[in-house]
């Protein structure tokens, strides 16, 4: 006895159906109608919901691009208008270097003290030509005159050094029981307390350091040697060296500190402040 075979399609027609057998088979128009030209018409958009899409990214790409492009073109921790060239970096690592302090105890050791500092900044003290003609080309603050007719603008790390220099040399006269005379020291001062922090604040060192010290069985780091990422300082220093003749300032701090008399310790020229 032979097993009926069972049609591959159950609803509606089957594939053996002849024309002539649609009246057998009721087709449902409602459950099977086809409806292509209302889905063509679903997937069709107006051009002008292309045209806002297109310029939404475009917008996209152009802001992330130029961010990316702004920041890339800054220097860091350099000069903004691009008047000085962009510097090298290096690595050094941070070592004791007493010499550069003095005992706080005696004016002659503030003296010898000096002659460190004195030496590791470039000649013009900070302070470079600036060419008006050139200069007219660049967003650059407010030309000082120097002593030579032309005109000069001071660099950030000089002033910070010298800040630091005034800083160490007011303690000292503290320590050593004489207050400067000037009347304006103490505001020159507490402006080189706000510029040195700014100043360490805009280098954001993130160099690691460990314990390296334990004092009363408490533990503790220097943060000396251990690497850092510098710039240059030497190549700084021989770039400025070569822009400083005649940079020196008229009528401001760096030759005004050159000059003074400490009348209260009896001495001259020797806490002056470059």
């Amino acid at each position: 006895m032979s097993q009926e075979k069972k049609p591959l399609i159950t609803e509606g027609w089957s594939a053996s159906s002849s024309t002539t057998d649609v009246e057998d088979v009721p087709f449902d128009f409602e459950k099977h109608e086809a409806r292509p030209a209302q889905k063509k018409r679903r997937l069709l958009r107006s051009p002008f919901f292309f045209i806002v899409d297109f310029a939404v990214l475009a917008l996209a790409v152009y802001a992330l691009t130029s961010r990316r492009r702004s920041s890339h073109h800054l220097p860091w921790q350099g000069d903004i208008t691009g008047y000085t060239p962009v510097f090298d970096s290096e690595i050094v690592i941070f070592e004791p270097h007493p010499e550069f302090i003095s005992n706080h105890t005696s004016l002659e050791s503030l003296i010898e003290a000096r002659k460190f500092w004195e030496q590791s900044i470039p000649p013009g003290q900070g302070f470079i030509t600036i060419d008006p003609e050139r200069a007219k080309d660049y967003d650059l603050p407010r030309l000082m005159p120097n002593h030579v007719g032309g005109y000069s603008l001071g660099t950030s790390i000089i002033h910070s050094l010298h800040c630091l220099y005034a800083i160490m040399a007011e303690y000292d006269a503290l320590a050593l029981g004489q207050r400067s005379p000037f009347t304006h020291d103490m505001h020159h001062i507490n402006h080189c307390f706000d510029y040195v922090r700014q100043s360490l604040m805009c280098g954001g060192d993130t160099a690691l350091g460990g314990w390296d010290i334990e004092l009363n069985g408490q533990v503790g780091s220097t943060q000396m040697n251990v690497p850092h990422v510098c710039k240059n300082f030497g190549e700084l220093c021989r770039i400025q060296a070569k822009s400083m003749i005649g940079s020196m300032v008229r009528g401001t701090q760096i030759n005004g500190n050159l000059a003074r008399t400490s009348q209260t310790l009896g001495r001259q020229h020797e806490l002056g402040l470059w």
